[in-house]
């Protein structure tokens, strides 16, 4: 198990650690109810014996914390049926999963407002960068659903950038090659490393130059 520190235009492993050991495990997930779950092959080696099982992996009494019981709920009921004021204060939830549903119902709806809304402004980094994904997923679409977040280059949050420029790049958006040039010399690594992944797909000749420099 480790945690992962922002180090340059990546991430670094940080306190790293053995959380179990001595099982074949061919398989790790997370369970709605926030355990960790493994596909055990079973003891005697690799050979066919039909002693496969499923182990759950958990702190004691984590279980009855509000918020794992609350995710699990969330996750259990579904998003289909929630509002748009719900979906999109979700996106500012703890858990990535529940973040996710609210993302993609979001998206399903064809809420553009409302994702836009949450990007532009919103107390939580993570319901942002959600909100520029969910755009980013219609912009798949349609290039003109990503337009809109072409004044958040100028976002005081890096990560903000980074992740508009991505989203630009993945709808092969080309009104944004030249504001990727720019950021091109940003002071941020990321944002560096996300404007060049941006030219390489949507730039062209005139942009080799500065790309070579």
């Amino acid at each position: 198990a480790f945690r992962t520190e922002p180090d340059g235009a990546g991430f670094k492993m940080v306190g790293e650690h053995v959380a179990h050991h001595g099982t074949m495990t061919t398989g790790i997930n997370f369970g709605a109810d926030g355990a960790l779950y493994l596909a055990d092959w079973g003891n005697n080696g690799w050979a066919p014996h039909e002693k496969g099982r499923i182990m759950k992996l958990d702190a004691p009494g984590a279980e009855a914390h509000p918020l794992r019981q609350q995710t699990r709920k969330l996750l259990a009921d579904g998003f289909a049926k929630r509002d748009v004021a719900e979906l999109t204060q979700l996106l500012a939830h703890a858990d990535q999963r529940v973040r996710l549903e609210a993302q993609f119902e979001l998206a399903k709806r064809n809420e553009t407002d409302a994702l836009l809304g949450v990007a532009k402004k919103n107390d939580s980094q993570l319901a942002r960068i959600h909100a520029i994904w969910g755009l980013g997923q219609l912009g798949r679409k349609s290039q003109s659903t990503v337009l809109p977040l072409k004044p958040l280059l100028a976002d005081s949050d890096p990560e903000i950038q980074a992740q508009i420029l991505r989203v630009a790049t993945d709808a092969y958006h080309e009104g944004f090659a030249d504001d990727a040039l720019r950021l091109l010399t940003s002071s941020n690594p990321r944002v560096q490393l996300f404007a060049g992944m941006a030219l390489g797909k949507i730039g062209s000749k005139k942009h080799v130059p500065a790309v070579a420099q």
